[in-house]
């Protein structure tokens, strides 16, 4: 039986696009993210909601974004749309790796220093004239990267600059690290997780991370989140692997084994169906 890719995920749509462009602008979005659906984003987003409202989860801790909201998420990390109104329209930036990873180079003092806040604070609300001027930014920055030229990597990276510069004129940062957000345990471990899952999927391997015992780290896990350390680990596993098994026809069960790190697809179908009920190939028909 041929399988017909179907619900493809919004952004895994323009895969190829954005990863030969390195940044999309899209405008009136809808469809994402796809909701009821634990999804995993796998580009960073910058957003700018229009109107409507969306209530979602942002690693695992919940987000209202309303009309004149500007948020930034990082690609990797698990969202849940709960309930988005008729409404909802919003405008999107969709960066590949390789585009966030130089922009990272070119402004390392600035993630190096307020990369906890952003991540703490990933929802931003504009007052009408914030909203006015980053739009227009949104329509300058979707106007150069329609452009060609030995120039038009370096103007998408200027004005995309120039945003993030913009958010934080609109919502300055303390300087104060005393006032500063410090994030938890599991805001780490949750980081941790997206950068490592293929290599480990045991806790005590993200313990000696954070030098505590795997007993005393998966105690301040269950404290800080109400899940334990290994079923967090298992859930973002589980979502990578349902993504792969939907949305990549093109890979068979043994290639996604692979891509997930297990040893054998024997084992890879074994920890699928204990998690999920289903073998791989089940869930995949």
């Amino acid at each position: 039986m041929e399988l017909q890719q179907t619900n493809l995920h919004p952004l895994l749509r323009i895969r190829e696009l954005v990863e030969r462009e390195g940044l999309v602008v899209l405008d009136d979005v809808t469809d994402m993210p796809i909701q009821g659906e634990d999804s995993i984003s796998p580009f960073a987003v910058v957003a700018l909601c229009n109107q409507g409202v969306l209530h979602t989860e942002y690693g695992m801790k919940p987000v209202t974004f309303q009309a004149h909201d500007f948020c930034m998420l990082k690609g990797g990390h698990v969202l849940k749309a709960n309930k988005l109104s008729a409404d909802y329209r919003a405008r999107l930036i969709i960066m590949s790796d390789e585009f966030v990873s130089e922009f990272r180079q070119l402004n390392v003092n600035h993630f190096n220093a307020h990369s906890n806040y952003y991540l703490s604070h990933p929802s931003l609300h504009l007052s009408d004239e914030q909203y006015r001027q980053m739009t227009e930014a949104f329509n300058l920055l979707k106007t150069v990267s329609t452009l060609g030229g030995i120039c038009r990597k370096k103007m998408i990276l200027n004005v995309f600059h120039t945003i993030i510069m913009m958010r934080f004129e609109f919502s300055p940062i303390p300087d104060d690290p005393s006032t500063s957000p410090r994030l938890l345990l599991s805001e780490h471990f949750k980081d941790a997780i997206v950068e490592h899952y293929i290599q480990s999927r045991e806790v005590g391997f993200y313990a000696r991370m954070f030098c505590l015992s795997p007993k005393y780290f998966s105690t301040l896990i269950k404290q800080e989140t109400g899940f334990s350390a290994s079923e967090l680990i298992d859930r973002y596993v589980v979502l990578q692997a349902k993504a792969m098994l939907r949305h990549r026809l093109d890979l068979t069960i043994q290639q996604i084994s692979d891509e997930l790190g297990f040893t054998e697809q024997a084992s890879f179908s074994r920890y699928f169906k204990k998690q999920t009920g289903l073998s791989p190939t089940e869930y995949r028909q």
